[in-house]
């Protein structure tokens, strides 16, 4: 995945961020078919599983990781701008993708999981649309937060400073003047973007990138099976040879 700059980041914990979570669900065709390769090219004595056991579970895998790339960009639709056939698609993704995950025996118990299966439809119906609510949102909502405790620190009596705030938020968010503003802003730093002569045709291979990729999740979902279709418990497996072996 490193080939692909998709690195764990040390100030996340060694895990990997949502970017490139992302960025690893949009390559997982490249990644899974490199990792296949790998591993059949180890020799069965050596102890791993057979070839057609090998291939299931990396196209298991490689389908996950596709069906999640498709929900979320679905889940990723700006407030005010979900439709009924977003939603209906929507609610389809994620029943297969439930199923795709359960058939790989994954663990239930985790609470984003939970909260994408029980309460995303949910959510996306109740604000029609939750693009405007996802990690960077919170982050600048906490930058924000800080900014004006910082102005207000020194204010002893802690109602003035709410209101204090509430009247900057107020001031930021609803006035006229202000919005025109940032609209006036917003459109002149898109007009210097544009002015290259290779921003259109990087506009263009973007689009292109980005049309392959709905194409390929689009196929992914229609192609998918409503069957459940669980693999092996390997726990229940390795216990039953390692009864077998004794008992020989």
């Amino acid at each position: 995945m490193a080939i692909l700059g998709i690195d764990q980041a040390a100030y996340h914990g060694g895990d990997l961020n949502g970017k490139n979570v992302q960025q690893m669900f949009q390559e997982s065709y490249i990644i899974f078919s490199q990792l296949q390769e790998m591993i059949l090219g180890v020799d069965e004595e050596d102890g791993r599983y057979g070839n057609e056991e090998v291939i299931d579970i990396i196209r298991r895998y490689s389908e996950l990781c596709t069906l999640f790339d498709y929900l979320f960009s679905m889940a990723r639709t700006p407030t005010g701008e979900l439709t009924g056939a977003i939603l209906d698609e929507t609610r389809r993704c994620l029943k297969v993708t439930m199923l795709k995950w359960r058939d790989l025996r994954l663990s239930m118990k985790m609470p984003k999981i939970h909260g994408l299966e029980d309460h995303l439809i949910a959510s996306m119906e109740q604000w029609n649309g939750i693009g405007d609510f996802l990690e960077d949102f919170i982050e600048q909502a906490h930058q924000f937060g800080m900014k004006e405790e910082k102005r207000t620190a020194n204010m002893r009596d802690r109602v003035r400073a709410a209101n204090s705030h509430s009247k900057w938020e107020w001031a930021d968010k609803m006035s006229s003047d202000v919005r025109i503003a940032k609209e006036e802003v917003k459109e002149k730093t898109s007009r210097k973007r544009k002015a290259g002569n290779e921003q259109p045709l990087r506009e263009q291979r973007e689009s292109e990138k980005r049309q392959k990729r709905m194409e390929t999740r689009r196929a992914c979902l229609n192609e998918a099976t409503l069957e459940p279709d669980p693999i092996e418990d390997l726990l229940v497996r390795n216990t039953l040879e390692y009864m077998d072996m004794a008992t020989s």
